[in-house]
């Protein structure tokens, strides 16, 4: 089995419990006795150097660049939402897409995309919630496709 993992909204150091339970998550992934016969770490520039070592003939580690906007990777998606909705939309959407292609091409036989509705205030993320479908999150938010 083909498994993907998108480490890319971990930032080493800064994240936490999600980092722990990744880095656990690729050792348990890597064993003899793992369904995974590869896996592939998805990273972006920040946290790469935390997961390149991993790479080996099971494991493959791909750096996907972020997006730009006004000529500089986007770093927060939020902000970019706040500061131009649609081209944060646009952007948003087109890295999906990109991520998309390597999985396909990484041969993933299932993905499992998700929703997140967010709540932004002055700048800032108040709340989030995540949704199994991008649908249902917006529909949360009062919005269709």
């Amino acid at each position: 089995m083909n498994i993907a993992i998108d480490t890319n909204c971990i930032l080493p150091g800064r994240v936490g419990g999600i980092e722990n339970y990744t880095l656990g998550l690729i050792e348990a992934l890597k064993l003899p006795q793992s369904p995974a016969s590869r896996l592939l770490l998805v990273t972006r520039a920040e946290n790469h150097a935390l997961f390149a070592p991993y790479a080996d003939d099971v494991t493959t580690v791909h750096r996907l660049e972020r997006p730009t906007y006004e000529g500089q990777p986007i770093g927060n998606w939020a902000d970019l939402v706040a500061r131009d909705p649609i081209a944060g939309r646009k952007a948003m959407e087109a890295f999906a897409l990109q991520k998309a292609d390597l999985l396909r091409r990484s041969g993933v036989e299932l993905v499992q995309p998700v929703g997140y509705a967010m709540t932004v205030r002055a700048g800032a993320i108040t709340a989030a919630r995540t949704y199994r479908t991008h649908a249902q999150a917006l529909k949360a938010a009062g919005l269709s496709e």
